[in-house]
């Protein structure tokens, strides 16, 4: 039972990273994971970075716009 709840919270561990918009290379470092594609599972769960990046752009956009 006790490895059960270790990869459970670790599992929580990584979604709360992931949710707060760290990036997988630093997930996988503090869950140490061996190898990048361990971590990948998070990131459909990191969309914050996706969202701003979006919003950085189209707002750049509609700058160049209206000039």
């Amino acid at each position: 039972m006790v490895p059960f709840l270790l990869a459970a919270r670790r599992r929580t561990l990584g979604t709360w990273l992931a949710s707060s918009g760290t990036s997988l290379p630093i997930i996988g470092r503090v869950l140490n994971h061996k190898t990048p594609e361990a971590t990948k599972v998070y990131a459909r769960l990191s969309v914050a970075p996706v969202r701003n990046a979006m919003e950085e752009a189209t707002a750049a956009m509609r700058k160049i716009g209206e000039q």
